[in-house]
């Protein structure tokens, strides 16, 4: 009983990742503040005659877009394996009996980390 309550508190013991694609991680470098700051400043300074200095400011805009997207690829690639390492079954010692649950099925409230150390073996 007290499981389940807790269990609908916390929710279940899972990485929630989607699948994201490149495009959609392409499309979210053009919505950071940093970009919007950089692309601003190279137009202004387009306008004002000072081509050098624009060339730069695109150029920083490019490096950024480009040093995202590689930097949050590898980020949602590593969440992707990381779902694949974590063992899906764990053989629980509950009311003197052994039993085989779900993973998702570990609460992450009150109990926590100790409980599974102490009592749970992965499968």
């Amino acid at each position: 009983m007290e499981a389940a309550l807790l269990q609908k508190h916390y929710g279940y013991n899972e990485i929630k990742a989607q699948g994201i694609g490149v495009f959609e991680i392409i499309f979210r470098q053009f919505n950071s503040p940093f970009f919007y700051l950089l692309f601003i400043a190279g137009l202004v300074s387009f306008f004002i005659g000072e081509k050098p200095t624009a060339l730069l400011f695109f150029i920083s805009v490019g490096i950024n877009i480009i040093l995202g997207f590689i930097q949050e690829f590898k980020a949602e690639r590593s969440i992707s394996l990381l779902k694949k390492l974590i063992p899906q079954r764990a053989t629980v010692l509950r009311d003197g009996k052994l039993g085989i649950l779900l993973k998702k099925v570990f609460g992450s409230g009150r109990y926590g980390s100790a409980f599974r150390r102490r009592y749970c073996s992965a499968e």
